[in-house]
């Protein structure tokens, strides 16, 4: 049977080697936790806080949260992910506010950190800078994470929204992470930007 002791393992391995790759293993070790989307409807989050407390030792940690919904992705999506929240932890630590609006809106600072530390960062009208991607170079280190897949064999049911008639026909949008040009498909499609020749990503909130 799976368990997610398996997934948090290999998260954590994860974060280990791109800090190590990416910002000299300098990043304080977060809690690695995966738990549902909620309301966020976010691939993952980190918080602006150190919010556990190892009652033995007197030390306080981040969380960075993978959303349980997701967590079937393919390697580059979840590495992505990670790197993200990676960024938002290395802000945390350095003093610098890189979003606003709750956590929601993701502003230039962002884009230039994140974009120096293995991602290609899109723009979003409602997200701001934070439609994310993997760089070339960071794609470069896929394989030699040699990610264990196993790991990531489950995921959480998304669950219908409350109060809303499931039977309609939902819309969703994709956004270009070149050049920011949004399209809507009432299903999901392969879709590609002719001006960039870039495949449009659906678009997620990569919160807090």
């Amino acid at each position: 049977m799976p368990t997610l002791g398996k997934t948090i393992f290999e998260l954590s391995r994860i974060f280990r080697l791109l800090n190590e790759a990416y910002y000299n293993s300098e990043l304080s070790a977060p809690i690695i936790a995966v738990q549902m989307q909620g309301k966020s409807n976010a691939y993952g989050w980190c918080t602006t806080r150190k919010i556990w407390s190892d009652t033995n030792g007197g030390q306080s940690y981040y969380e960075i949260t993978l959303t349980a919904e997701y967590l079937t992705r393919s390697n580059e999506q979840i590495v992505a992910t990670m790197l993200h929240e990676m960024v938002h932890l290395y802000c945390g630590q350095a003093g610098i506010k890189d979003t606003s609006r709750s956590g929601i809106y993701h502003n230039e600072r962002f884009k230039s950190t994140a974009e120096a530390h293995g991602l290609c960062i899109g723009y979003d009208k409602k997200i701001g800078w934070s439609v994310t991607t993997l760089s070339e170079d960071a794609k470069t280190l896929l394989p030699a994470l040699k990610i264990n897949r196993q790991a990531f064999r489950v995921s959480r049911q998304l669950q219908p929204a409350k109060g809303k008639n499931t039977s309609k026909q939902s819309s969703r949008k994709y956004i270009c992470p070149n050049c920011g040009v949004t399209v809507r498909a009432t299903k999901a499609v392969n879709i590609i930007c002719a001006d960039c020749l870039q495949l449009m990503l659906p678009e997620v909130k990569e919160n807090e």
